[in-house]
């Protein structure tokens, strides 16, 4: 491997037996002076001498009496980096990736895929896939049968998508690391969308092409979130989080308005419209993102199973860190608890207008939802910047708007108007929430070298839930519903217990965000 990179990254050494380490620029963590000690004089920041000191390589860390190999030491470096890190030792200085940067004009053209990415998975698991799984099963196990699709993709999700940003951090190419995959991912992505909807399926072989399909998507969303992580600097986190956030409210409301159309469109021209979009705006966003080539960079060293294991594990030892990725999993477990339900809902317990099919309302609903989100996060992230970056406020707005919703669905009756305020509300204070979001991550970001794998990282936060959630949701709504109706056919009461499972996920979310002390 490259010593220079281990000495720079790890910064750190023990010995086998002893445990004594050094960190860069601090103190040995014993008191007693370790042969590491004797090996050379401290080191300043970022691998250079201690003034009037001269520096010595990363091979004289090793102990006179113990010699071992290279990579055996970088291993155990490390390790030791990584428990350090747990502790609350973040504010130790990486390399930072030398890479252009880009302003708000730029950040706006880069997020064309992001706009995509949102648009597509609104029309999925809001239109496409809960009127295809009830057009397999039924109306009696609806439920439970989304919950078993989107379920089963969950192993793939998790090795998947930190595996790709590790993968697209070590690409050396003149395209640079992240394009090279973005770009045949979302032809990938097209493909697979096109099978899923045109194929005739069992609930068996559609949870496959719905695996497949979310398979395809991590090719775009891992090496996306880094390319946001390499190009935006720190003074327009907040502006790029709420850019970030604009850009996925916008795609949601441009979904909304052709769900309208679904039953018009059908399902494989909608699909097909939803891979040209897919397609078009990631040729835009590698257009327009500033990437450096990396083709005269040293290879990366070569992949080891232990070597990756602690890279995929790595971020989540950052406490700060680990209380972003938790809090962003509760909440979406609040959000899609909701989402995955919402045309049932509407199906079953609202009373809709003459000729309104499911599938428009809950487009229609969504429509007020997204455009109340784009009106709180358009201006969010801006603002938090301007207020010198303080952010939880955001969250708990939005976590108070979010549970009231909530609850105000289980208190309140079916009326459609009814539905369409509760949604708006919600909408405003999803908004809050997705213009600081992004913004939290990138401020207690532990390795700027590893940007697409740390995101990828937090981005399961964002996939996890919809594999948890929605199974749990499922069940709880499928057996509920069943007993309430044997005592009363109009009663909505599973429903209710979905709304207030909701609501107890976004209040815990809410509460715990105080935990991040990286975070104002």
């Amino acid at each position: 491997m490259d010593r220079g990179r281990s000495s720079l990254l790890f910064a750190f050494d023990v010995k086998d037996l002893g445990g004594d380490a050094r960190a860069l620029g601090g103190a040995p963590t014993t008191a007693a002076t370790s042969d590491v000690e004797k090996a050379g004089p401290p080191l300043g920041r970022r691998g250079q001498a201690a003034p009037g000191e001269a520096a010595p390589c990363a091979d004289s860390f090793v102990t006179a009496a113990e010699p071992r190999r290279a990579d055996e030491r970088a291993d155990e470096a490390m390790i030791v980096s990584y428990e350090l890190l747990s502790t609350g030792e973040r504010k130790r200085e990486f390399s930072q990736p030398v890479l252009p940067r880009v302003g708000p004009c730029g950040l706006v053209l880069v997020n064309a895929a992001w706009f995509a990415s949102s648009f597509n998975w609104f029309l999925l698991l809001i239109v496409l896939v809960p009127s295809q799984v009830a057009a397999i099963v039924g109306q009696e196990r609806k439920g439970s049968a989304i919950g078993l699709v989107l379920g089963a993709s969950t192993p793939v999700v998790l090795v998947g998508a930190p595996l790709v940003g590790l993968l697209s951090d070590r690409v050396r190419s003149s395209f640079g690391r992240r394009r090279p995959i973005m770009l045949p991912g979302a032809f990938v992505f097209a493909g697979v969308l096109l099978g899923l909807v045109s194929t005739p399926h069992s609930l068996v072989t559609y949870g496959v092409l719905y695996t497949a399909l979310r398979a395809a998507e991590l090719l775009i969303s891992a090496p996306f979130n880094g390319l946001i992580a390499d190009l935006t600097p720190p003074e327009l986190r907040g502006l790029a989080s709420g850019i970030m956030g604009a850009a996925s409210n916008i795609g949601n409301f441009a979904g909304a308005a052709v769900g309208i159309q679904y039953v018009a469109l059908g399902p494989v021209r909608t699909a097909s419209g939803m891979g040209v979009v897919m397609v078009a705006a990631m040729a835009a966003t590698c257009l327009a993102a500033p990437e450096a080539s990396t083709a005269a960079q040293p290879a990366a060293h070569p992949l080891r199973l232990r070597r990756v294991l602690l890279d995929l594990a790595s971020p989540l030892r950052d406490a700060d860190f680990a209380w972003v990725f938790a809090t962003r999993l509760i909440f979406q477990m609040g959000v899609y608890t909701v989402q995955e339900f919402l045309q049932f809902y509407f199906r079953d317990a609202v009373e809709l207008p003459a000729g309104m099919g499911a599938e428009t309302a809950v487009s229609y609903g969504m429509l007020c939802l997204m455009t109340a989100a784009m009106l709180t996060a358009a201006a969010g992230g801006a603002l938090t910047d301007l207020l010198g970056g303080r952010r939880k406020i955001l969250v708990y707005a939005a976590g108070a708007l979010m549970c009231a919703s909530c609850m105000a669905v289980v208190l309140l009756g079916r009326s459609m108007r009814v539905t369409l305020l509760l949604l708006t509300i919600f909408g405003l204070g999803y908004g809050c929430y997705l213009a600081v979001d992004f913004a939290m991550v990138l401020d207690v970001l532990p390795h700027p070298d590893d940007a697409a794998k740390d995101m990828a990282v937090w981005s399961i936060a964002l996939t996890l839930p919809q594999m948890l959630a929605t199974p749990i949701g499922g069940l709880v709504l499928d057996e509920v519903q069943r007993r309430a109706l044997e005592s009363d056919p109009d009663s909505i009461l599973g429903y209710k217990c979905v709304f207030t499972l909701a609501a107890a996920y976004l209040l815990l979310s809410t509460v715990l965000v105080s935990n991040i002390k990286g975070v104002r």
